[in-house]
């Protein structure tokens, strides 16, 4: 295994001050593919043209236009293959604690400190056809516009709108405390990954990789196969 898939992101996305970047993509124009990786912050994807295979959390959708993608923090996600027709995207990714309070109060810790830690999380993947998916393609809009322009004190509009889309997640969407066993999966490839990411300069070996499981050979090569889709 000598290929680096880069899957820890360490790039600061927007500010101290105001931690929300935004991301313009164009597939394969701009960029190749986009390999499995996480990041510590949430991001919400929105597809404005084409479509492409899309691994998020060990599953495999096939997106489209008017799709929504609502990733939490530290959950992988990538395209997993280069798509071959033009496939754009635009994404904003940010820190959930700069919608927390300083103060303990109720909004962070029933809504916002579940999603920060893990333990719950809405549907990762919204078709366009979900009355949902138009909701939060309409609030995505008005952040992008927002954001775009960049009017005085537009980081309270921006801020404002996303309790809004947060709000309307709540209100509407189902969402699901984490399950154990899914959880220890995910945190055995980030292992995985990140050691990849620390040492294949070097090359690496699969004994190396079972051993940071706790596997044969045999039942690495098979896991990381069926979870990844990479040999």
């Amino acid at each position: 295994m000598n290929q680096n898939p880069n899957l820890f992101e360490t790039v600061r996305h927007g500010s101290v001050m105001f931690p929300l970047e935004y991301y313009h993509c164009v597939f394969p124009l701009g960029i190749s593919n986009l390999p499995v990786h996480w990041h510590k912050e949430f991001e919400i994807t929105l597809v404005e043209k084409g479509s492409c295979t899309y691994q998020i959390d060990l599953q495999t959708y096939k997106i489209r236009e008017g799709d929504v993608l609502l990733l939490p923090p530290e959950m992988l996600h990538g395209t997993g293959e280069e798509p071959k027709e033009e496939f754009i995207t635009d994404s904003f990714v940010f820190c959930l604690d700069m919608l927390e309070s300083q103060r303990t109060d109720f909004c962070t810790t029933e809504f916002f400190v579940p999603l920060s830690k893990g333990t719950l999380r809405f549907p990762v993947y919204l078709p366009a056809v979900d009355p949902m998916a138009r909701l939060l393609g309409k609030s995505f809009e008005k952040i992008r516009q927002t954001y775009l322009e960049k009017p005085p004190g537009y980081e309270l509009e921006i801020k404002a709108e996303l309790f809004h889309l947060f709000f309307l997640l709540y209100r509407q969407a189902p969402y699901q405390r984490s399950d154990q066993e899914h959880t220890e999966i995910t945190d055995k490839l980030k292992v995985v990954l990140q050691f990849i990411q620390d040492h294949y300069q070097r090359g690496i070996t699969v004994r190396e990789l079972a051993d940071l499981c706790h596997f044969s050979e045999y039942h690495f090569m098979r896991f990381f196969k069926r979870h990844m889709n990479m040999t």
